[in-house]
């Protein structure tokens, strides 16, 4: 064979080979996407189904006429609608508001208020009437009906010029004039935000009392303004007091702007202003409307979450690892010692508080993995635990004492506390603010860990001797802490941190438990799984429900940073709730990979013109936690026997043998009973026949679906041993012509050109000159040598960051007459 016909062979060989290769990568992409399509489809449907129970009783989606909607969980939030009534103008507010269940109906809701729902118990008679825990944040979302709100025609000049006030800076504006005619020594500063790929201006407002001729900051109130589909809104948070312990609720409402949806509003709802102020119906009245309520029960929504969630990963993340995820409380009681500036000091003995965050079993053997803060308290919030008379009095002595108000100020105060002003038991509270961190003490400091691992909601117990503890049954059990490193003096997630924010418990038994993964492998875009128990669902600690699951939210990895520990953290489009601190994120395999840590307002520190990341959910890397077990020699495996009998039962389950996962989570029921996940599975397999659909044609369908696949897998087994076949004939072909030519090259006695002259067995003899053959190349061509090129790396320089945009707030117009300023909430 000649050279230019072995040089097509070769290229023959090279390009079957290649596509031999493509086809085994098809191949096994094909055949794994087959073996999750194999999953049975009856099976994923009764998996939703168990998780989507809880979630359709408490499922909450309130649709606005005017082009708004939410959804939220009503064992956490109650809500209240206003549909402003005909005469309604902005003189004179009228409306007729409707709650609860009565919000299903889409009506024309011009404002939606939603408020964390209020413990079911009475408090104790010798409990103060004001406290520390009863005044909470709340949200709101407000709309205008004006059909020209952004009619500029009666604005002053300066706000014409749409180059340098755009729509949106004119809501900001309006908002500020407003705000300033009210109080002209308003403090208050602005932001923009993107939340959601859309546009918002933040106004963070700081509220206070002048308290004997010194202002005092207690709380602020949190605006979000933006503009959809022509139309203004505004979301806000009023948290009148602000403080660590209500800090984590300012951070769940912040986290609602993100879940507003926009749509476009119905026009026959907007009105016209006329010449004198005076709200007009355009085109149709704004009562009570006709419209039948809306049928939600066909939404796609799993348990406690308003997330759709993969349907791929049902079985293989979310049931695979919500057995393994627990609900942890945390009770610290002690003698607390304040000492003011002046030298005032008060002790109060026996106060207890504390919180709740989420975990997750990393170890068979009972290792909890959870947040440092969900295991720590902090000295700041042992306030909270004032809950007596006695103990409320001492504080009131020793805030006068400190001269952080006057008695009279405060006998004042009182009378209005007394009466139910917020205001002023925020402002009372509040003066504890002022006592140095550095200047509380603690002694005889006692915690109190319990675990959740079922659907009995842990509560709390008093056993009369003062000190408040967690009540512990068969699926709340006690639990001991090996390890925690957190920053007490910042917030849960604070990049200026060096710890990590990383804490082991350790209960006795045997668990069922997740695997962990290697976030070392997380990219941007990776889905991940993120699951909890909320902080305050069916009223916390206090609840009178029977059952509390966890929460399971789904998104991007969208990007990671490092703390000043160099601990990575990565954000995540899935939303965390208060409560779900210390949870697990897992990867699309099914392992943990982080542990959640709820962002808020803790993102100020990013340097993203300010962003608040709260449409986000932040995940610590797992690998802290490996650090922390192997410090304190922990060995970490999920191999045990009750993870193996969790994982053969879903495997069992998936393909359609009910009666096989049946057995497995018997077996499991009787080594691990009482959890309310391994009943409903053996429920749901016992009423389940092996192999069945949802009906004649769902089987039709499966059956079809099962043929296609199988045709496939067919067909693509076929083209590889083809394209495999053709591959090893040609490759032989050129092998045996190579050797074929080799043999023959052979022949000759001498060396061709390019090949170098074989060595003879002994040296030359000294200055003899051995003897060239003719036909052979000079040796120098065979030392030539080319100098290598050298490529220095190039380095890129360094983007850099541009500074925030200000926008300094223009000084509010002089005139009192509205009409001449920006508009603003109406």
């Amino acid at each position: 064979m000649n050279q230019k016909s072995m040089k097509k062979l070769k290229i023959t060989a090279i390009v079957l080979g290649v596509v031999f290769l493509i086809s085994v990568i098809v191949g096994l992409i094909v055949v794994n996407n087959n073996r999750s399509s194999g999953v049975s489809k009856t099976a994923k449907k009764k998996i939703q189904k168990i998780f989507a129970e809880e979630d359709a009783k408490n499922l909450q989606k309130v649709v606005s006429k005017y082009g708004y909607s939410i959804r939220y969980d009503k064992s956490i939030f109650t809500g209240e609608g206003h549909v402003l009534n005909k005469d309604s103008n902005e003189k004179q507010y009228s409306a007729t508001t409707y709650a609860d269940d009565e919000l299903k109906e889409s009506r024309a809701y011009a404002i939606l208020r939603l408020n964390f729902r209020k413990g079911s118990e009475k408090p104790k008679e010798e409990e103060e009437k004001f406290s520390f825990r009863k005044i909470m944040p709340d949200f709101s979302i407000i709309t205008s009906r004006k059909k020209a709100y952004f009619d500029r025609s009666t604005m002053p000049e300066e706000y014409k010029d749409t180059k340098k006030y755009s729509d949106l800076d004119l809501m900001l504006q309006g908002d500020i004039n407003k705000q300033k005619k009210d109080n002209p020594n308003l403090k208050y500063h602005t932001s923009d935000a993107m939340i959601s790929g859309r546009k918002f201006k933040k106004m963070v407002v700081d509220y206070g009392s002048t308290i004997d001729g010194k202002w005092q900051k207690t709380g602020e109130k949190i605006t979000y303004l933006t503009i959809q589909n022509g139309r203004p809104y505004w979301m806000t948070i009023f948290a009148l007091s602000k403080n660590s312990y209500t800090q984590p609720y300012i951070d769940q409402l912040e986290a609602l702007v993100a879940k507003v949806t926009f749509q476009n509003p119905d026009s026959s709802y907007l009105v016209r202003v006329d010449g004198n102020n005076e709200a007009q119906v355009a085109s149709a009245t704004i009562a009570k409307t006709e419209t039948k309520a809306e049928n939600f029960s066909e939404d796609k929504d799993t348990t406690n979450t308003l997330d759709e969630l993969d349907e791929d990963s049902v079985i293989k993340v979310v049931a695979r690892n919500q057995i393994a995820t627990v609900r942890v409380g945390t009770y610290r009681c002690a003698d607390m010692i304040y000492t003011a500036q002046n030298g005032a000091s008060m002790r109060l003995n026996g106060l207890c508080t504390g919180g709740i965050g989420s975990g997750s079993i990393v170890s068979d053997d009972g290792y909890i993995a959870t947040n440092g803060h969900v295991t720590e308290v902090s000295n700041q919030s042992m306030i909270m635990g004032i809950n007596t008379q006695e103990n409320m009095n001492k504080y009131i002595q020793f805030v006068v004492d400190a001269g952080y108000i006057t008695r009279e100020t405060l006998r004042d105060l009182a009378n209005k506390a007394d009466g139910g002003d917020q205001s002023a038991q925020a402002a009372i509270l509040g003066l504890i603010n002022q006592v140095p961190a550095d200047n509380i003490r603690s002694q005889n400091d006692r915690y109190d860990y319990v675990i959740q691992t079922s659907s009995e909601p842990i509560a709390r117990e008093d056993d009369g001797s003062g000190n408040l503890k967690w009540k512990k049954t068969k699926t709340n059990i006690p639990a001991k802490k090996i390890d925690a490193e957190v920053d007490l003096k910042g917030h849960s997630m604070d990049l200026n941190s060096d710890k990590s924010d990383v804490a082991i418990l350790k209960v006795e038994g045997r668990f069922p438990a997740v695997e962990l993964g290697d976030s070392s492998k997380v990219s941007r875009g990776d889905r991940v799984t993120a699951i909890g128990y909320p902080a305050i669902v069916d009223d916390g600690v206090n609840t009178k429900k029977s059952k509390t699951v966890p929460t399971v939210t789904q998104g991007d990895v969208s990007g990671s940073a490092s703390d000043a520990g160099g601990h990575k953290l990565f954000s995540m489009s899935a939303q965390i709730a208060a409560g779900n601190s210390g949870g697990p994120a897992f990867d699309e395999d099914g392992k943990q990979i982080g542990l959640n840590t709820y962002g808020g307002s803790s993102c100020a520190n990013r340097s993203e013109h300010n962003n608040s990341c709260f449409g986000e959910g932040i995940f610590r890397d797992i690998a802290d936690l490996k650090t922390m077990a192997k410090k304190n020699n922990v060995a970490l495996s999920a191999n045990g026997e009750l993870t193996k009998l969790w994982k053969d039962g879903l495997e069992s389950f998936s393909q359609g043998k009910y009666s096989q996962a049946k057995a497995k989570f018997e077996q499991l029921d009787k080594k691990y009973p009482d959890n309310y996940l391994v009943a409903k599975m053996i429920e749901v397999s016992s009423n389940t026949p092996d192999d069945s659909t949802e009906g004649e044609a769902s089987s039709a369908e499966a059956g079809t679906s099962e043929s296609e696949n199988n045709t496939t897998v067919i067909i693509v087994v076929v083209v590889i041993l083809s394209t495999g076949a053709l591959f090893l004939t040609v490759s032989i072909i050129v092998i045996a012509v190579s050797v074929s030519n080799r043999r023959k090259m052979n022949a000759y006695p001498y060396p061709t050109a390019g090949q170098f002259p074989q060595q003879s067995q002994y040296p030359p003899q000294p200055y003899q000159q051995p003897i060239l053959p003719q036909q052979q190349y000079s040796q120098q061509n065979y030392y030539h040598q080319q100098q290598p090129g050298q490529y220095p790396p190039t380095y890129a320089q360094p983007l850099m960051q541009q500074p925030p945009s200000n926008y300094p707030p223009a000084a509010p117009a002089q005139n009192d007459n509205e009409s001449k300023n920006p508009p603003a909430q109406s």
